[in-house]
């Protein structure tokens, strides 16, 4: 059975893994088509966010996101979760023993 994780946020900012928003791009979730965070149809720019990018989920999507790191780790430059909407963000994985959740500088959950 796949463990879950669910990370919902209610109006307010969380600021996860790094500085404001204004890195390489700035990717917002749309969930247009699934739950799928590996999906480029569901964000805006149509790409999935890597490294250098911002992530912003901010409610008004058809489908909420799933991150599912059962392939391995995901790496973002910032996540902004609920700055005006509640959000919601799950975090799925494979093996409790090797795939975590890393929050970095000031994050708060």
């Amino acid at each position: 059975m796949k463990p879950f994780r669910t990370l919902a946020v209610g109006v307010g900012l969380v600021w996860l893994l790094g500085a404001q928003p204004g890195g390489a791009g700035t990717n917002t979730w749309t969930g247009a088509a699934s739950t799928n965070w590996s999906d480029p149809a569901n964000w805006s720019p149509a790409s999935v966010p890597g490294s250098t990018d911002d992530v912003v989920i901010d409610g008004g999507y058809t489908y909420a996101p799933e991150l599912n790191l059962s392939a391995g780790a995901t790496n973002i430059n910032s996540l902004w979760l609920g700055t005006n909407n509640p959000s919601t963000l799950t975090v799925a994985y494979a093996d409790a023993g090797t795939k975590k959740l890393v929050v970095m500088g000031d994050g708060v959950i």
